[in-house]
């Protein structure tokens, strides 16, 4: 671990592994301590338990700019706080996984705006293509060859929610009710 006047940097042998940015204490403040998080070291762990989240004392310093601090009051704001929590690690799970912090915090914004934030929604947008792509490959493969289930909690009418493109939806519904079993509950 090597300490300089600004960050932090830890290695693995040669190879760095992390760089924080080292934070000061500034005037004569009766604590002197300061904090620095970073989301992606805890996020797995938090992602088990998004409830300790609500109650973590560092919450705000696990947010990782400003914009998601507002986020984050926002949520807590407009829906349930079990439901914020459960929001907020996931995104942050999101954005860790998949590096695209400024993205996913935008579309929680313009959803929360909307007011059609859901974390199906969230988890949907931010999925790998390849996973969200491969249900009409198989559905096809098996068309009318061999049987199939599929389980939803969602109306055929909302196809475009489960898969990320339209064009994906609709292919998949074709192929689900030509000649299907439906049984609704």
């Amino acid at each position: 671990m090597h300490l300089y006047h600004d960050p932090i940097v830890s290695f693995v042998g040669t190879t760095q592994v992390v760089e924080l940015p080292r934070l000061h204490v500034s005037g004569s403040a009766k604590v002197r301590r300061v904090r620095c998080v970073n989301y992606r070291h805890v996020i797995d762990s938090l992602r088990r338990k998004p409830r300790a989240f609500l109650y973590c004392q560092w919450q705000q310093d696990l947010l990782p700019n400003p914009p998601w601090q507002d986020l984050g009051q926002q949520l807590k704001a407009a829906v349930e706080t079990d439901l914020a929590a459960r929001l907020i690690v996931e995104a942050l799970y999101l954005a860790a996984t998949h590096n695209q912090e400024s993205a996913i915090a935008d579309f929680l914004q313009t959803q929360l705006q909307q007011g059609r934030l859901s974390l199906s929604r969230l988890q949907q947008q931010f999925q790998p293509q390849s996973h969200a792509s491969m249900a009409p490959h198989i559905m096809s493969h098996r068309y009318e060859r061999r049987s199939f289930l599929i389980t939803a909690n969602q109306p055929f009418s909302h196809g475009d929610t489960i898969f990320p493109d339209s064009m994906i939806a609709l292919a998949a519904i074709d192929r689900l009710v030509h000649h299907p079993t439906i049984i609704e509950f």
